[in-house]
């Protein structure tokens, strides 16, 4: 017989949480790779940088983009939102 354990990340988990770890480890990721895009955009007029918001950190639901206008803001809603 053996001793049979699962790690994600370092961490130690049971079976039945594979997929949730996964999917938090996938939001994280694609956060950390929108904010870096988001936050490198500058509004043509004012010359600001946007700003991206994430409610939840490991979690694809309550992310915001916040910009110095509405022109701007549509600009970058169509450019990720794709």
């Amino acid at each position: 017989m053996f001793d049979f354990e699962w790690k994600f990340n370092g961490k130690k988990i049971r079976p039945d949480q594979l997929e949730k770890e996964f999917m938090k480890s996938a939001a994280k990721n694609v956060q950390k790779q929108l904010k870096r895009n988001i936050e490198s955009q500058r509004c043509p007029t004012h010359g600001r940088s946007a700003k991206f918001i994430a409610k939840y950190r490991n979690s694809l639901e309550g992310m915001n983009v916040e910009t110095c206008c509405e022109e701007f803001k549509n600009a970058m809603l169509k450019k990720f939102a794709k």
